[in-house]
């Protein structure tokens, strides 16, 4: 049996250990909660723009076709929940998942409205109107679906003025009826009404058969455009000819300095750039804050040579619009070390050797 002196002896060391656990539990979490230790990739996260409702006025019983971007900006895979409102009420939703650096055209909302009046729509932060005329309503069975723009020389959504493009859509006939439709095309520019193309095929469909409808389609001048076949829509851009787009984002932080062919930008940014000659895109070694320190270059989209590079400095060459991301030290899985200089914390270095963080941190995991 222990005596009182040696049970004495035992309690003052549990209450010792009790004391070192909690205080380096607490630093953990005041330097977590400062930002100064994170754990794995950042999160996904997600940015809408250019939110198109075409057309802006219908007929009652006649649809209206939502599109807008949506990019993934963050470091991890993820699923964004888009919600359709239409005056503040619920009509849709969808689920999309996304790669790091993902960008798509989300055009897979509808809206019909049978009621003449003035309609308000929202999708995340982006919002509208349209308005809703009388008329007879549509006597087709026929439904569309899969509209896609392709370019001859520049693959899809991104492309140059006459540049041959190929505008197609599924059409089918989901009755055990034949039916017959006009099967309207009109490609319209923004902000230049001048500018809108319409044509129109007749398609006779047997029940349960569907049919792939093209047709061809070349752009007069730069800008954005809205394409749209029946109840369905999609879009594209005209860039200078001879060029294309490149976006350069950092990880796990955006507004780091970044230099393209010499110039100087803060990420996310995205620059025009001649095609087949190469392009240099630079990140500093570290950010002025000394916070963050180059680590390499993570997969492009699409993917091009240079792609995990640990020099932050890369060649690029254009075929078509393309996104590069620099990844910096600071969303690694160790923690990251600072010190206080007297007047802030300065970032020294990432911490991969066992101690009281490591222990808590394995404990977590």
């Amino acid at each position: 049996m222990f005596n009182r002196k040696a049970i004495s002896k035992l309690k003052a060391i549990f209450i010792i250990d009790l004391i070192i656990v909690a205080a380096a539990a607490g630093s953990y979490l005041y330097l977590t909660s400062q930002g100064m230790i994170t754990s794995g990739p950042g999160p996904a996260e997600f940015t809408l723009t250019d939110l198109s409702i075409d057309p802006s006025e219908v007929e009652a019983g006649d649809p209206v076709i939502f599109s807008f971007n949506l990019t993934n900006v963050g470091e991890t895979e993820g699923n964004y929940s888009a919600i359709l409102l239409i005056n503040n009420s619920t009509k849709d939703n969808l689920n999309i998942t996304l790669a790091p650096l993902e960008s798509i055209l989300v055009n897979n909302f509808t809206d019909i409205e049978t009621v003449e009046g003035n309609y308000t729509v929202q999708i995340g932060d982006l919002t509208g109107s349209f308005h809703v005329k009388p008329a007879p309503p549509t006597t087709s069975n026929i439904v569309f679906s899969k509209l896609t723009t392709t370019f001859e020389a520049s693959g899809t959504y991104e492309g140059w003025v006459n540049e041959p493009i190929s505008i197609t859509v599924l059409a089918t006939n989901p009755t055990s009826a034949t039916d017959t439709v006009g099967v309207k095309l009109t490609v319209s520019q923004k902000d230049v009404p001048e500018n809108t193309f319409t044509e129109t095929k007749r398609i006779e469909l047997e029940g349960g058969q569907s049919t792939t409808v093209e047709f061809n389609y070349s752009a007069p001048s730069e800008g954005i455009y809205n394409v749209r076949v029946n109840n369905v829509a999609t879009g594209f851009v005209i860039v200078p000819t001879g060029m294309h787009s490149v976006l350069v984002v950092s990880a796990p932080k955006q507004g780091l300095d970044v230099k393209i062919d010499g110039k100087d930008y803060k990420t996310p940014h995205t620059e025009l750039l001649t095609v087949g000659e190469p392009h240099t895109v630079a990140f500093p070694a570290a950010d002025p804050t000394g916070q963050f320190g180059f680590l390499q270059w993570e997969a492009s989209s699409p993917p091009l040579e240079g792609d995990g590079s640990k020099n932050p400095s890369r060649q690029i060459t254009l075929t078509q619009r393309i996104t590069v991301k620099g990844s910096f030290s600071g969303g690694t899985s160790c923690p990251s070390l600072f010190v206080w200089n007297g007047t802030e914390y300065v970032y020294v270095s990432e911490i991969s050797n066992h101690g009281w963080l490591g222990y808590i941190k394995s404990k977590d995991s």
